[in-house]
């Protein structure tokens, strides 16, 4: 398999993915995508957007939200599902962010509460009329093999 890694991903952050990548065999190429961070060039409809925790995936959604949601557009206008894959060892869905703390709340009163992320999150996965995404979550050790996974599917 050839894998289409992303320019913008930092040569060197993600050592876990690409040892993973060489240890079976797969090929990393690395260009410009227009939206995401991996894609396979035989199956363009799918890309990974990956976030190394959740505070990316916070930022992402409030901060930034205006490009964030211009790149969920661009992939559903590209004909493209956009699987956001977010890095965690304790949250493996959404509906665990109901349970989950945001240790900056302790700092920030403010700060984004995890009850707030999932209706987010809930409320742009099913805006299937702007957007087609979908947010997965994965432990660090098992996010190349969940790629490989997600990027294989037909």
């Amino acid at each position: 398999m050839i894998l289409i890694e992303d320019t913008r991903q930092v040569v060197g952050k993600h050592k876990l993915k690409n040892e993973y990548f060489e240890k079976m065999g797969i090929e990393v190429v690395r260009s410009k995508l227009l939206f995401g961070d991996y894609q396979n060039p035989q199956n363009p409809s799918i890309a990974i957007d990956t976030k190394k925790d959740i505070q990316e995936l916070i930022i992402d959604v409030t901060k930034d939200h205006e490009r964030f949601k211009r790149e969920l557009q661009l992939a559903k206008k590209c004909g493209a599902k956009l699987i956001i894959l977010i890095e965690d060892e304790q949250v493996s869905c959404i509906n665990d962010l109901y349970t989950w703390y945001n240790w900056r709340l302790k700092k920030s009163p403010k700060a984004t509460k995890g009850s707030t992320l999932a209706k987010m999150l809930y409320t742009i996965e099913h805006n299937t009329e702007d957007y087609n995404c979908q947010f997965i979550f994965t432990k660090k050790s098992e996010c190349g093999a969940k790629i490989i996974d997600l990027l294989s599917q037909k």
